[in-house]
């Protein structure tokens, strides 16, 4: 899903202006990490490493590319990893049930990627265990965010704004977290 937003341009150069991604004519490093054929060139830590942990690691993959594709890539090997179940309603339709609800997995891995320092040569960790997922990325909580607020209720505060709106305008933020970016 991608939002009703006017992005029309004639160059490369005039896109990146446009969603502010060039600095000095050159572009910036959203710019590379999101839009260019390979980004792990210029930010080789900057990828996910996904496996499987039973009696060792299996299925070890690195999700290489955009952000995007990134993303999507890792719910690729999230969902070759969980067990999906089949019901049939009552009027017969056949219901897909995932283990884990892939909207909470994709939440989580876009969280992940959206919030992660990519200052810090780490990858984003993504370990399936028979019990669990695991997510780890590079980089402390911001201020004043702490484990105890991520329980409840708390803004979302965003390290990477540039980023979050290349997320939103792909449709895999919500307007409620754009909201507390000022351009």
């Amino acid at each position: 899903m991608t939002r009703r937003i006017d992005l029309t341009y004639s160059t490369l150069p005039e896109f990146f202006q446009r969603l502010g991604l060039l600095a000095e004519n050159k572009p910036t490093s959203v710019a590379i990490l999101c839009f260019s054929k390979s980004p792990q060139i210029h930010f080789p830590f900057a990828f996910v490493k996904c496996g499987r942990v039973k009696d060792g690691i299996t299925d070890e993959k690195e999700i290489t590319g955009t952000l995007l594709d990134q993303v999507r890539g890792t719910l690729e090997l999230l969902k070759n990893n969980i067990t999906l179940s089949h019901t049939i309603s009552e009027n017969g339709k056949r219901i897909e049930q995932w283990e884990i609800p892939i909207e909470v997995l994709r939440e989580a891995v876009v969280n992940a990627i959206v919030h992660r320092d990519y200052e810090i040569a780490s990858s984003i960790y993504v370990k399936v265990f028979d019990d669990r997922i695991e997510i780890i990325n590079p980089g402390k909580l911001l201020s004043p965010l702490t484990p105890e607020k991520l329980k409840k209720e708390h803004p979302s505060i965003l390290r990477n704004p540039k980023i979050a709106n290349i997320f939103f305008l792909y449709g895999f933020i919500e307007r409620g977290v754009m909201e507390q970016i000022r351009w």
